[in-house]
């Protein structure tokens, strides 16, 4: 596989990955808490060419792109290859239609009506927002610029001396929050964590405060709950959840902590991994010895081997292993199926592999071709 399909926030997965104190936010992309994404299609390769399968494995879109993202909103991105060695970015419908010509140096997925892109001929690589129809309504003026989430849009901001500084827009480009935190989260049930002068703290749309004290670290809410990291009187980093009104509803003492998924969190306690319900309680023993997933489709894709090639599989929400461990890498359910990776064996210098997908019995719908990567390298 010489291209990677380019995934919208999960690959991700990015969302579903534990926080440390030590992670700052600036750049990474999450998946936000009940965003829908897929459209029923999935991503796939064919002879270096991305299409789309159903959730029966059935290709529905011919392998004719040379980039694509995850469905949204009804449309996809898809890049095609210049001779110079650049590419284009458009938008297609989910019949395959080209609903927006590939006319962008580059382009993100559409939420709340809106979808990132920069020009080609805007040197500057500053980033704006197109609307549905592929009129540009907010000129690219950002450093970066993140996708609407709640009707607000992070961005960023950069200048020689003041450097990076993190505001937040409106869906017409209006400032909600002028530029002036130094990092920043997406907003998510109409609140956003913010830093300022090294320490974290919640933002409503208006740039009000919550009331709550300062973190050292803190991340975005769902399920009317944020993962937060304080440092205890040992000056130790410890994490816990505050509610809406900034009051711990679990109080910190975890090691690690990742946002709410379906009910259950991923949370480390003496070096292990499990996973805990809203009370803070324990439901999948911390057993794992890292866990960077979460539940979607009532499935979570865990290692559950050591020292296997093919080391991971699905387990419930009562920890049941429910698909063994058949696969080198495994991505989370979405649209009813889950992206795979199997290990086929060494030959020569070069590892092989085959990419999948599989249904929520592991039934794999679709099987991609073999690939390679060099040993010791990615």
């Amino acid at each position: 596989m010489n291209k990677a399909v380019k995934l919208i926030s999960i690959l991700i997965i990015a969302g579903a990955c534990f926080t440390s104190c030590a992670q700052t936010s600036a750049g990474r992309k999450s998946l936000s808490p009940g965003e829908r994404i897929g459209d029923g299609l999935n991503p796939v390769e064919i002879n270096e060419k991305y299409g789309f399968i159903n959730t029966e494995g059935q290709l529905v879109i011919p392998a004719q792109y040379d980039e694509v993202k995850y469905f949204s909103e009804g449309k996809a991105v898809f890049g095609i290859d210049q001779p110079d060695r650049t590419s284009l970015y458009g938008f297609i419908n989910t019949e395959g239609k080209v609903v927006i010509e590939p006319v962008f140096s580059s382009a993100e997925s559409f939420s709340d009506g809106r979808a990132v892109v920069s020009l080609p001929a805007d040197r500057t690589g500053s980033y704006g927002y197109i609307d549905e129809t592929g009129k540009l309504i907010i000129p690219p003026t950002f450093s970066y610029a993140e996708s609407f989430r709640n009707d607000a849009a992070r961005i960023e901001v950069y200048s020689r001396e003041t450097g990076k500084s993190f505001g937040y827009i409106g869906k017409t480009g209006q400032f909600l929050i002028e530029t002036r935190f130094s990092s920043a989260e997406s907003f998510s049930e109409n609140l956003a964590a913010v830093q300022l002068n090294g320490r974290w703290f919640f933002v409503n749309k208006k740039g009000e405060r919550l009331n709550s004290a300062d973190f050292k670290y803190a991340d975005s809410f769902a399920e009317k709950l944020a993962p937060v990291c304080i440092v205890n009187e040992n000056g130790e980093d410890r994490w816990g959840y505050i509610d809406e009104n900034g009051r711990f509803s679990i109080p910190p003492q975890f090691e690690h902590a990742a946002s709410f998924r379906e009910g259950l969190a991923v949370a480390a306690i003496n070096g292990k991994y499990g996973f805990i319900d809203k009370s803070g309680q324990f439901v999948i023993p911390p057993k794992f010895i890292a866990l960077d997933t979460f539940f979607s489709e009532g499935l979570a894709s865990v290692r559950l081997l050591d020292g296997a090639p093919n080391a991971y599989g699905f387990i419930d929400q009562n920890g049941k292993v429910v698909i063994n461990a058949e696969f080198s890498s495994a991505l989370n359910f979405i649209n009813g199926l889950a992206r795979v990776e199997i290990y086929q064996g060494q030959r020569g210098e070069m590892l092989v592999y085959r990419m999948a997908y599989i249904n929520h019995f592991g039934r794999r719908v679709w099987t991609g071709e073999e690939f390679k990567r060099r040993v010791g390298g990615n």
